[in-house]
């Protein structure tokens, strides 16, 4: 992914626009930490300042528009509650959508209806204040050209950074056994899995398998599979609004109070909720930090 940044630049330049990618599976940070994980321009961040706000974009782009991308499996356009428009591309990670790349704010008064019949809208939860009004006039305004150059652009870039994670999962699986044990765990750790599994995917026994983890890991099967869920634990509590028990789900916890559990010995014995306000506390100071220097 050397390159990529320089590619999404060029994207950006050629639509006056700002990209970034909601991770739901730590795949893409993991890869490249530099792509941005947020909306970062001045007209989000200036609705962003109000938490209200903030959650409407975080619910909207986290539960909403990942649900309808699982289900159209295309690129989708959304209208949020401010008023701007935004296209939303599925990154995909065989049938599951692993990451959303968000492509915007534009104005979209001047498209026409016939290309915006399929947009998701949220309605209007409060008027712009003068400020947020006037930045959202100097927003680009997507004309029909572009409507379409921007889906069939922004498309190829979805499916490139696609083929990058498909080759770098292939380049792991053909190395060794200790490589491929985080490897089947990445890919797996939301499923229900015994350690038969990893022994199957390795075409080892059991036992080897379980000499492989003590030696190069220090680590049971549990306890590696374990760590992995809660540390994706931490990265839903920071990126998104996601209630503690749809956490728990999402990284492969069934019992709720077992997560709340784990979580706390895993943490210092901080709780998810503990965990997700002081990365908030931090987010909120780094941001006050950007817009002083600014």
């Amino acid at each position: 992914m050397g390159k990529l940044a320089e590619i999404i630049t060029s994207f950006e330049r050629k639509f006056s626009c700002h990209v970034c990618f909601h991770d739901y599976e730590g795949k893409i940070r993991g890869h490249n930490a530099s792509l941005p994980g947020m909306h970062i321009n001045p007209f989000c961040d200036l609705v962003k300042k109000n938490k209200k706000m903030a959650r409407f974009c975080v619910d909207l782009e986290s539960r909403d528009i990942r649900s309808k991308l699982t289900i159209s499996r295309e690129p989708i356009f959304k209208i949020c509650h401010m008023g701007v428009l935004e296209a939303a591309f599925p990154l995909f990670s065989g049938s599951r959508v692993s990451a959303t790349m968000f492509v915007g704010p534009f104005q979209y008064g001047k498209i026409p209806s016939k290309d915006i019949k399929s947009i998701m809208r949220q309605e209007p939860d409060s008027p712009l204040s003068k400020e947020a009004a006037e930045l959202k006039r100097n927003l680009p305004v997507l004309c029909s050209d572009e409507f379409q150059d921007l889906l069939n652009l922004g498309g190829l870039l979805a499916r490139h950074i696609e083929a990058e994670l498909v080759s770098a999962r292939m380049d792991l699986a053909e190395t060794d056994p200790v490589k491929k044990i985080p490897y089947f765990i990445d890919r797996e750790f939301r499923h229900k899995l015994k350690i038969s599994d990893l022994a199957s995917f390795l075409g080892l026994s059991e036992s080897r398998v379980c000499q492989i983890l003590r030696k190069e890991f220090d680590k049971s099967f549990v306890g590696l599979l374990t760590e992995r869920r809660v540390e994706h634990a931490r990265h839903l509590l920071k990126e998104s609004y996601l209630k503690t028990s749809t956490v728990a789900a999402e990284c492969g916890f069934r019992d709720p109070a077992y997560f709340f559990r784990i979580f706390r010995k895993l943490n210092d014995g901080r709780t998810p909720g503990d965990y997700r306000r002081e990365v908030q506390a931090s987010f909120d100071l780094a941001y006050l930090r950007k817009r002083l220097n600014a």
